[in-house]
């Protein structure tokens, strides 16, 4: 297994306007890497191209010879165009993309407002 966070400044950008958040995305992924070091593991933290992040995501694939990525599930409009770009890329080489997702509560953090951007 290979962990992979992929930056893209695009999606990025959707999220800069909160304060903090780019601290907090920081803070977020040290912590995750250092769990994973205890563990025997790691986190790759790639960054690419505005928009590029489906070609990041292929490429980290076929780098660490993975059938299979799982990536969170999002419900903004921009996230899940991204996922919906790295599905179609990885499917080219054979590879598959599975979302999953983990909501803060029943019926998710955003509840069903991202339908709107559907």
């Amino acid at each position: 297994m290979a962990a992979v966070y992929v930056l893209d400044p695009a999606l990025a950008a959707s999220t800069a306007r909160c304060a903090g958040s780019a601290a907090a995305l920081a803070g977020a992924l040290s912590a995750l890497r250092a769990s994973l070091r205890v563990r025997g593991s790691d986190l790759v933290i790639m960054r690419c191209g505005a928009g590029e992040a489906g070609d990041a995501v292929a490429a980290a694939a076929a780098a660490a010879g993975a059938a299979r990525v799982f990536a969170e599930a999002e419900p903004l409009h921009l996230w899940t165009d991204a996922a919906a770009d790295a599905g179609a890329r990885l499917a080219v080489d054979g590879r598959s993309l599975t979302l999953w997702d983990a909501p803060l509560h029943e019926g998710g953090m955003a509840g069903d407002s991202y339908k709107a951007h559907a």
